[in-house]
């Protein structure tokens, strides 16, 4: 009896989720361009048939919710796509050219279940630690892999760390096609809400979890591993699988910045991540904004415009890029 309850009450809850998405869909359609949940819901209460899918004290976060679930979920193949933060359209108008060119780019902002995901974090205490970090990157040859699986560390959640004695360790992920890497530019949203400064990064945040167990072990597996998921985490918009033109995952050092007030508690560990394409960031209609390959050749003229983690890379990878055409 049980069961079926539970079988008919998962029915109704998707029927129901359809049904927000529904709603929100035709309302997209008839407004005609990207749209805040606020107005979304604010023209679905103008229908009586529509309003009465939508209940409670907040529809617009639950069409909010929804949406987002559904973009994460399905990517390129979802129907709608984030334009700006609480700003959704339609991928079918854009596609067919029915917005306005301004209207087809895709915002790619930070990832807000790393903020509320209370999987613990992998820390280290700073006691532990021996390595001499202050602002440089040390690479592989100083600090091979098999440092770090002698060291003690710890899952902690975030709301309980002290931060006085943890140092919290990320994974630090530059994507690299010959000499291109993949650089990310803060939106403006960004800076002005989430206190990010307008530096650029050649390289993607990843987060360490409890099931990468195997993470520096001596098969270098449950590296590649790591570092492919939170890639396909990151890039969760692109159709193409990712995973497929990896050619090659690399543990290149390990990077450190004691004045940067962002990072100042972290250690990253960094890896090149060589792909065997130049995988679209963008195409004539949908757009990315704060995404782009870029040159190792060509960033020097903005390297004061990287931020600190990215500065110490750039540096290793330009040598490195040298060194391969000498």
């Amino acid at each position: 009896m049980g069961s079926k309850l539970n079988s008919a009450s998962s029915k109704s809850w998707q029927t129901l989720n359809q049904s927000y998405k529904r709603a929100a869909e035709i309302a997209l359609k008839l407004i005609g361009r990207p749209a805040t949940v606020t107005e979304i819901v604010e023209l679905i209460r103008q229908d009586e048939t529509l309003t009465k899918i939508i209940g409670g004290r907040t529809p617009h976060k639950t069409i909010q919710a929804r949406i987002a679930t559904d973009i994460r979920r399905y990517g390129s193949g979802s129907k709608f796509y984030r334009y700006a933060p609480a700003t959704f359209g339609l991928r079918e108008l854009a596609e067919q050219g029915s917005y306005d060119r301004g209207y087809r780019k895709i915002y790619i902002g930070r990832d807000r279940r790393r903020e509320i995901d209370p999987t613990p974090v992998l820390c280290l205490k700073k006691e532990d630690l021996k390595l001499h970090l202050h602002n440089k990157l040390l690479p592989s040859e100083i600090v091979p892999m098999r440092y770090w699986r002698g060291l003690n560390k710890h899952f902690v959640r975030n709301t309980r760390t002290n931060k006085r004695d943890f140092l919290e360790i990320k994974l630090f992920i530059v994507l690299r096609h010959k000499d291109l890497v993949i650089c990310y530019s803060p939106t403006e949203f960004d800076q002005k809400n989430t206190g990010v400064s307008n530096y650029m990064s050649i390289g993607i945040n990843g987060s360490i979890h409890e099931i990468d167990v195997d993470l520096f072990d001596k098969t270098g597996i449950g590296f590649d591993n790591a570092n492919i998921r939170e890639i396909k985490n990151f890039f969760y918009f692109i159709p193409a699988e990712i995973d497929r033109s990896v050619e090659d995952v690399s543990y290149i050092g390990v990077v450190s910045d004691q004045i940067s007030p962002e990072r100042s508690q972290q250690i990253g560990i960094v890896s090149q991540v060589c792909v065997n394409e130049e995988f679209m960031l963008s195409n004539t209609i949908l757009g990315i904004s704060n995404l782009h390959w870029c040159s190792l050749r060509y960033i020097p003229n903005s390297f004061g415009d990287l931020d600190s983690w990215s500065q110490y890379t750039f540096r290793m990878l330009h040598e490195r890029l040298l060194s391969e055409h000498i």
